[in-house]
């Protein structure tokens, strides 16, 4: 094979191959083309992107539009037509025999040399074949013709029909697969020499295989693509010069790991509204044609649509994604208009872009609050005014902080005897990550991305004299013992953590052993790392979840990060802090005086039920002169006194004698309770349950009316089936039943609570 200065063109994981000198011919590229795969390592195929860092990448053209490659049958006999042909690596033509075909036509290749050597008839020498049949096959199918060649051809007359967007390669082999089935392939693949640490996600992968990307892409293709899911939004993600642009810049602001979700989770935003304007217009197909103020009108309409806005109740049910899309808007218009003047060079079509851009971002600027963003935002906030503030029970608190302390002392004893004790080792590594994060009141991402050298290289601050002469004994004790520093907390805000003698013995414990035991990589870079992963941490959140429902609290999903974090500034209300004290609490905290006070203290209706209330019912009954000079938490009236008149505002119309229920056709069904087919009943119906009690009364006593054995034996005897089979029914067929026997007077979630009682007393038995 003959080297020449043409550029090397190397496939994600397998193929190398030349592609000619732009300035020559386009005559000469098929027979230019010949020399195709010149590596093939039969011991490692997967090839490292850092390898391929200098090389650009293949350019595909995958018909999305095209068709699958069909088998078919005999009229007469009805038996298969062997009609299959295969695409050649080397020559780039279809052949029936391929096997045949590379022996007689490429029996100099390096491939063809290596499958000619081995034995006929063994299975290597089949292996060898299928790699180069499935290699040939996908270059024709990225050539953009009108059909694909799987590696199992549908019937032709399969009830479903197969489309082209049902199959993807697999990244190893690059063999045309229905996605659905190639996590099936990646065990039996004979490509896929060695395991990797990797999670597998074969339909991602096979995504970004199809698709085309250049060098700026890199970065977005190994940390962005693989964690994306494959469907349609990731597809128009990926495959848009925009949006990958929009990614590659946001990557490059922010070096954090896990922002990652963040750029997918934006690129799949402006996909969804790519997509919206796709079905719109028929005349867009990127983003950058819908950046001009004639689309401004449809940018608002599909907007909404991605927002899921309700022209009913003229609401959003996710009104958030409208600020958000705006702001995505804004960006993608200043990369627009940077990427134009870059490709300027006195192109005046280039010129009116750069104004239409401009005009579109001005007028999102101006324009999008009027239109959408002022209505999705009142949404948002009027969401927030009746939504409840759960903070968790401090005797929640006390079981969580003594599980863990119960959890830590277990396991460390186990490791003391074991020191490979994954178990036990996940154990101590997961109570002193809750017990931090306990302590400190920190966010759960915040402790668990501590890096091991900001911990193993912190140094103890020297106060200065006149400070430590300032502080009480106690607190000058506290200084020396307790270890501080400092990480990052949002929005770049450095924020303190504070270690316990106790907790720097256990951590100490932990970094001894990751010296010796096997399942914590040594390159991990995190203080809490995952165990068996060379570059992950253990999500915070899953642990306070887990050990919360393990300590048997009354509310263990109230157990949280964020609550706790409110938790602390609610309680600090108690206390009579000065400001200088509420500054300090919020900079320990992570955030400014005026969010500590919005969102983390006490809620305004427990003030104003509790304060503002005592105010009110004094003024109105005219005592305002009795406590003058007081303040709120000074006066002290009698609430029975001030209520008395509430309770003598009785409705006697609406008052019930509990004596007289027993005549149960004078009292009315609940409508709350009552459907459709209620109005179809008899006047002989009587009531499930009846509830009793003055209007003002705050407790309905409830009478219910058992089921009668002859009830029994009817719904038994109807839903034989369902309870033989262990199965309850659903709510249109227990409706069906109360329409058939009217005579039994039941809703129908009665009925299906009966069936399904029934089931699981004979499960018991």
């Amino acid at each position: 094979m003959e080297s020449n200065d043409s550029d090397i063109i190397e496939q994600q994981d397998l193929i190398k191959f030349k592609v000619n000198d732009p300035n020559l011919p386009s005559t000469s590229h098929k027979s230019e083309i010949e020399q195709l795969p010149i590596t093939y390592d039969s011991d490692n195929l997967q090839l490292p992107l850092s390898d391929q860092s200098s090389v650009p990448f293949i350019s595909r053209n995958f018909n999305f539009n095209g068709v699958v490659e069909t088998s078919k049958k005999k009229n007469i006999t009805n038996k298969r037509v062997w009609d299959k042909v295969d695409h050649c690596l080397f020559c780039e033509n279809s052949v029936t025999n391929f096997t045949r075909h590379l022996i007689r036509k490429h029996g100099n290749e390096i491939e063809v040399i290596r499958f000619m050597a081995l034995p006929k008839g063994s299975a290597e020498r089949k292996t060898e074949a299928d790699i180069l049949r499935k290699r040939g096959n996908f270059l024709f199918n990225v050539d953009g013709n009108t059909k694909i060649k799987p590696v199992r051809r549908p019937y032709e007359f399969e009830t479903k029909t197969s489309v082209v967007t049902d199959y993807l390669p697999y990244k190893h082999c690059l063999g045309m697969f229905k996605k659905k089935y190639l996590h099936r392939h990646f065990k039996i693949c004979k490509n896929l020499k060695s395991k990797t640490n990797t999670r597998n996600q074969p339909q991602a992968d096979g995504q970004n295989i199809i698709l085309t990307f250049s060098e700026t892409d890199e970065p977005l293709l190994k940390n962005v693509f693989p964690r994306m899911a494959p469907d349609q939004i990731s597809l128009v993600a990926k495959s848009d010069n925009l949006i990958k642009a929009f990614g590659t810049r946001y990557l490059k602001s922010h070096k954090e790991k896990h922002l990652i979700a963040v750029v997918s989770q934006k690129m799949r935003t402006l996909a969804r509204y790519l997509i919206a304007m796709k079905e719109e217009n028929n005349q867009i197909f990127s983003l950058e044609d819908c950046l001009t103020p004639k689309y401004f009108d449809s940018t608002v309409k599909c907007s909404q649509q991605v927002a899921k806005y309700n022209k009913l109740t003229n609401s959003y049910a996710s009104p958030s994604v409208i600020l958000k899309l705006g702001q995505l808007l804004k960006q993608c218009c200043k990369i627009a208009e940077l990427i134009f003047l870059k490709e300027q060079h006195g192109n005046v079509n280039q010129q009116e872009n750069i104004k239409a851009v401009q005009n579109m971002k001005y007028l999102i600027e101006t324009q999008w609050s009027h239109e959408i963003s002022s209505n999705a935002l009142k949404d948002i906030t009027q969401k927030k005014w009746n939504k409840p503030a759960i903070l968790p029970l401090t005797s929640d608190i006390k079981l969580f902080r003594n599980h863990l302390l119960k959890i830590e002392n277990e396991s460390y004893n186990k490791l003391k005897v074991n020191p490979e004790n994954l178990h036990a080792y996940r154990d101590l590594q997961d109570s002193i990550l809750a017990q931090l994060i306990l302590l400190n009141r920190r966010r759960s991402g915040e402790i668990q991305r501590i890096h091991l050298d900001t911990y193993t290289n912190s140094i103890s601050e020297i106060s200065q004299k006149e400070i430590v002469q300032a502080l009480s004994p106690m607190e000058t004790e506290l200084t020396k013992s307790f270890k501080r520093i400092v990480i990052r907390g949002k929005r770049g805000r450095g924020v303190p953590v504070l270690f316990t003698p106790h907790l720097q013995k256990r951590l100490q414990y932990l970094l001894q052993l990751r010296k010796i035991v096997s399942f914590i990589n040594k390159d991990n870079p995190y203080l809490f790392p995952l165990t068996q992963s060379p570059n992950n941490c253990v999500r915070a959140s899953d642990v306070i979840r887990k050990f919360g429902d393990e300590c048997g609290a009354q509310h263990p999903e109230n157990i949280t990060s964020t609550r706790l974090r409110k938790h602390v500034a609610t309680a600090t209300q108690l206390l009579n802090l000065s400001e200088g004290d509420i500054e300090q609490l919020s900079t320990f905290m992570g955030h400014s005086v005026n969010v500590h006070k919005e969102y983390y203290r006490l809620s305004d209706n427990a003030f104003q039920v509790a304060k503002v209330s005592k105010l009110l019912l004094m003024m109105e009954k005219g005592q305002g002169n009795e406590y003058r000079g007081k303040s709120l938490d000074e006066i002290d009236i009698d609430v029975d006194e001030l209520l008395s008149g509430e309770e003598d505002c009785t409705d006697e119309e609406n008052e019930i004698d509990i004596n007289q229920t027993t005549d149960l056709k004078t009292i009315k069904l609940n409508k709350n309770k009552s459907n459709s087919s209620i109005k179809d009943k008899s006047q002989k119906q009587v009531p499930n349950q009846i509830e009793v009690g003055t209007k003002g009364s705050k407790i309905k006593k409830t009478i219910v009316i058992p089921w009668s054995e002859e009830d029994k034996v009817i719904v038994t005897s109807y839903f034989k089936k369902y309870i033989l089979l262990g199965k309850t029914p659903k709510k249109h067929e227990c409706e069906e039943f109360v329409l058939l026997h009217p005579q039994i007077n039941k809703p129908w979630k009665k009925v299906k609570d009966f069936v399904h009682n029934k089931i699981n007393s004979l499960k018991k038995k």
